[in-house]
């Protein structure tokens, strides 16, 4: 009986997907790319995160990074397990955008004095950049992932969209507190 419910799953999801004029098969590679190169992004920013919560001033701004960071690798771990789910080995593909991402940030340090208000409003800025990019790819993954009917994978991903949406709502906080006459 569980093989008819999962061919019944199946054709409803290769029925929504040809409605549309798509490939199921291209739309779960298109997926594959996308979560390989988010699986890049995170795992990038277990890297650059620590290098802006050294070069910080502002403690609120310190201490929203190091948090951060820890949730970052939870975001590491759902990708992980979303590769398992789908049954795909797990990959990193560099996300030149998340590169160029990560150039800016190092413009800023390059171009600021340390521990300087000019240094840590750079840092939000680029780290705003960051999870405006983080949102629009989960945003992306989850319309994918609809469209391949897997509602599980939707729920992982979802809950790392809040994630990031509610790191840069954080963000533009610390820049009203820390800049009140910058916004």
């Amino acid at each position: 009986m569980p093989t008819a419910k999962k061919a019944t799953k199946s054709s409803r999801q290769h029925g929504a997907v040809a409605e549309m004029g798509l490939s199921s098969t291209s739309v779960l590679e298109l997926f594959l790319q996308e979560l390989e190169a988010m699986y890049w992004t995170e795992n990038q920013l277990l890297l650059s995160i620590p290098v802006l919560e050294r070069a910080s001033g502002a403690p609120r701004l310190k201490a929203a990074l190091a948090e951060h960071l820890e949730i970052t690798k939870e975001h590491v771990g759902r990708l992980e397990m979303i590769f398992e789910m789908m049954e795909e080995k797990i990959c990193a593909v560099k996300c030149n955008a998340m590169e160029g991402l990560d150039m800016d940030a190092e413009n800023i340090l390059q171009n600021t004095m340390p521990e300087s208000p000019e240094r840590d409003m750079g840092i939000i800025l680029a780290a705003q950049k960051v999870e405006q990019h983080e949102a629009a790819g989960y945003k992306g993954l989850i319309k994918l992932a609809n469209l391949l009917n897997r509602e599980d994978v939707v729920t992982i991903l979802q809950q790392t969209l809040q994630e990031e949406m509610m790191a840069n709502d954080l963000l533009d906080s610390i820049s009203l507190e820390e800049y009140p006459t910058a916004i």
